[in-house]
């Protein structure tokens, strides 16, 4: 594909009818309408093809972008600090987003991490999933209300959290310490090492168990080994989209969006094709190499059996080469030199150019009409033509 054509695609690329969306202000705004009916539509897909294991969790993701936007948002420990801000809820083991989230100040949409979370969780909610969380989402009542709906919980949390006793949180603890309390379905369980690690815990015991380290063997709650083991989802998807990120440069937001979640959905394929593989028996392609591979097939198999290959794929067979629109039986043949395109003459002389301009601007090619003897360009891409019936319309008066 040319750079031009590239170009014109990327400028005319929408996903919603902006004549639609709702001013700001009015009942009904969107601020992410532009981009609500693709959302919707990778949510039902990610949900439909394929249901996680039983350890999930829920953790920030961001999109770079430094350009102006109300919901932008500073992350400090992200590797990029500036961006949208996205929530996923993933499979622990191997990073499959089920369901996401776009933080962009829906009116009348509450993004407390509580509400946050029970938006996310939807129907895997009371179906026995064990949810993992860090200190943002996790609160007691959220613990308690995942108990009672048959759904365990896991998270760390802070010293200061609102219905946990002071003189506990506060207490100091002697390296290799621990100390728990319980509330309900709920265990509060503290251990030092380095510093003070705090867990709230609805499936688990106040239990140590031993762990190899480099140097020798401690033991740690089982808590804490369990956190560290399943907590890694989000953060496996944000390392795999940054090897083959899309980092086109461009002024709107929504389009850098639109390809961070294209990217998205081409992690998600492959971490369903490793498992495919891997069912089997055999060895899976890379992240780079599955892209490529599906980007080949993509511009090259026909949408069905009398379909020819659309995209940017041209047939290495001269025998294939062939025009559309009307001359669908006049193939291309390789000529001895180069001649002028007579598509691309006729073009410019129905302009009412000089001949002298006509033979400085005419495209000049190396195929000819098998059947016409008319050289002809295998891909004439004129601007002032869009469509196959308007690259042929001047050859219609020449063959």
């Amino acid at each position: 594909m040319k750079r031009d054509r590239f170009l014109d695609i990327l400028a005319n690329f929408h996903l919603n009818d902006d004549s639609a969306a709702v001013p700001k202000g009015q009942p009904g705004y969107d601020p992410l309408h532009k981009l609500r009916p693709f959302i919707n539509h990778l949510n039902h897909l990610f949900q439909t093809t394929y249901i996680p294991e039983q350890h999930i969790i829920i953790d920030e993701a961001l999109c770079p972008w430094r350009g102006k936007l109300s919901f932008k948002v500073y992350m400090k420990d992200k590797p990029v600090k500036w961006g949208i801000k996205l929530y996923h809820l993933c499979e622990s083991k191997s990073g499959y987003v089920w369901q996401f989230e776009i933080l962009c100040g829906m009116p009348g949409l509450s993004n407390r991490p509580y509400d946050v979370v029970q938006r996310l969780l939807g129907p895997l909610k009371s179906l026995g999933y064990c949810l993992y969380t860090d200190t943002y989402y996790t609160s007691l009542a959220l613990a308690e209300d995942l108990a009672s709906s048959n759904t365990g919980f896991t998270g760390t949390v802070l010293s200061n959290i609102i219905g946990l006793p002071k003189e506990f949180m506060n207490t100091k603890l002697d390296t290799g310490g621990v100390d728990f309390r319980r509330c309900k379905n709920t265990v509060v369980l503290r251990w030092k090492d380095k510093t003070d690690v705090a867990v709230l815990s609805t499936i688990h015991r106040p239990q140590m168990v031993a762990v190899n380290t480099r140097t020798s063997v401690k033991k740690r709650p089982t808590a804490i080994v369990d956190y560290h083991k399943n907590m890694g989802g989000v953060d496996l998807n944000d390392h795999m989209i940054s090897y083959n990120a899309f980092y086109r440069k461009t002024t709107k937001w929504w389009k850098k969006l639109a390809f961070h979640m294209l990217t998205l959905t081409m992690v998600q394929a492959h971490c369903l094709y490793l498992k495919v593989r891997k069912m089997i028996g055999k060895p899976g392609m890379c992240l780079e190499d599955f892209m490529i591979s599906v980007g080949e097939d993509l511009v090259t198999v026909p949408k069905s059996d009398g379909d020819q290959p659309t995209g940017a794929a041209v047939p290495q067979d001269p025998q294939q080469l062939r025009i559309q629109g009307s001359h669908l039986s006049h193939f291309l043949v390789p000529l001895k030199g180069r001649k002028n395109c007579c598509v691309c003459y006729a073009r410019l002389k129905a302009e009412g150019t000089d001949s002298k301009y006509r033979r400085k601007r005419t495209k000049r090619t190396k195929w000819e009409c098998q059947q016409c003897k008319k050289a002809l360009c295998v891909h004439p891409c004129m601007k002032a033509y869009h469509t196959m019936q308007d690259y042929t319309r001047p050859l219609q008066n020449l063959v």
